[in-house]
């Protein structure tokens, strides 16, 4: 819980704002506050706000356009599918991540190939939730009139690209060539006041980075990193 706690001290201070009121454009501080709030004790996430905190990050890739589409179909049918999973299976055993994959895990549902399984589908969704959060962290370092096109490429190589096919890899270079300089980027996504997306991205990464870390650390401990 003192996790938690640090995480939103920057928030009580005043110092997080919203990149843009507009629900058309993506909110930093909606992640943030997101993935703040669905930090648990016992190193455990609590699903529902971390089912809320990845609607802005699939508005963010539909803002991109078809650049990020290969991310944005990916993120969309799992979150679908795992709001499936939760919703046929009302109890408490899939209100938290330890506690829905623990509970597969007892079943032996991850051995059922017609099962749609809430930890594969997590996995799938914290496969690309590692691709944005180094992406964002790049744009964070770039200056203002760099080009983004080469650290998209790059992160993608690192993270997300391990796990897809040649055809799509190829893809997803192509798509991503014509990416942007850093403002003109932000500025698509969050609006004109590309400053605020800045001075935000540091606690949103703060937050995202906490999530990611206690999902990789749990199914690594469960050695289900590698779940077809």
């Amino acid at each position: 819980m003192a996790q938690k706690k640090e995480l939103h001290q920057s928030e009580i201070n005043g110092e997080i704002t919203s990149v843009q009121t507009s629900e058309h454009f993506f909110d930093f501080r909606s992640v943030h506050d997101n993935f703040a709030a669905c930090l648990i004790d016992d190193g455990d996430i609590e699903l529902d706000t971390y089912v809320n905190a990845y609607r802005e990050l699939q508005k963010f890739c539909q803002l991109m356009g078809s650049v990020f589409g290969f991310v944005g179909s990916e993120i969309s049918s799992k979150m679908e599918a795992l709001e499936q999973v939760r919703t046929a299976n009302k109890s408490n055993n899939f209100s938290t991540m330890k506690r829905m994959v623990q509970f597969e895990i007892d079943k032996g549902m991850l051995k059922d190939s017609s099962y749609i399984s809430g930890s594969r589908t997590l996995l799938r969704l914290h496969r690309g939730l590692d691709f944005l959060r180094q992406f964002l962290k790049r744009i964070g370092e770039l200056q203002p009139g760099d080009k983004t096109n080469t650290i998209g490429q790059e992160v993608y190589d690192e993270t997300l690209g391990k796990y897809h096919s040649w055809l799509i890899r190829k893809g997803a270079h192509l798509a991503m060539f014509v990416l942007p300089t850093r403002d003109v980027l932000l500025e698509r996504v969050c609006g004109k006041n590309t400053q605020s997306a800045l001075s935000a991205l540091p606690d949103m990464l703060l937050s995202t980075n906490e999530v990611y870390n206690r999902t990789e650390l749990y199914f690594k401990e469960k050695d289900l990193l590698n779940l077809p």
